[in-house]
């Protein structure tokens, strides 16, 4: 049986090339981590909120991230390294992934339980709401002459729905929790 990497575009490398490139697996892991988190970050803010850019929930997401992190950690199952170093670097993804998954929780435990930042967080959603709505006024596959466009703009109009229907399905579970806060 023929090598399946024979059928591939480009130059087959070995595994020290590819470390040389990308460096030691056990390193991706704090790399991949930190874009993760500041692809979260709001501008001008030090740490992650309950809602990020866009209206999408920083903190919730991050904690999927997480918790996926613990599921299939980065850098893992390569063959690049042997299995028990490879078995070491998953010990240790998971050890922190879980570390940081208690804090991220216990910070979006605390968030909500404030309700200026459970209000910045319903604003911020409203804004996006308005913005996807708009934006759905745009598609309307009536316009498109190609059937592969028209077919384009049809998936585009239901994955816009099932986003503003999850939007509106959010805001009304945050303002109820707003709502619980500001009560006496």
């Amino acid at each position: 049986m023929s090598d399946k990497r024979s059928k591939m575009r480009g130059k087959l490398v070995s595994k020290e090339e590819v470390l040389e490139a990308l460096g030691h697996p056990s390193e991706w892991w704090p790399l991949h981590k930190r874009l993760e988190f500041e692809k979260r970050l709001i501008k001008g803010r030090q740490n992650l909120d309950i809602g990020g850019l866009r209206g999408y929930g920083s903190l919730e997401g991050y904690i999927a991230f997480l918790e996926g992190a613990i599921e299939h950690p980065h850098g893992v199952g390569t063959g690049l390294v042997s299995e028990e170093e490879d078995a070491r670097i998953r010990a240790a993804i998971i050890e922190d992934a879980t570390r940081d998954l208690e804090k991220y929780r216990a910070r979006l435990a605390e968030l909500e339980k404030s309700p200026e930042e459970v209000a910045l967080y319903v604003e911020r959603m409203k804004s996006w709401l308005e913005t996807c709505l708009m934006m759905a006024r745009w598609i309307n596959p009536e316009d498109e002459d190609l059937e592969e466009l028209r077919q384009m703009a049809i998936d585009s109009q239901v994955k816009s729905a099932r986003e503003i229907e999850s939007l509106k399905r959010d805001i009304e579970r945050y303002a109820r929790l707003l709502r619980s806060l500001q009560s006496p």
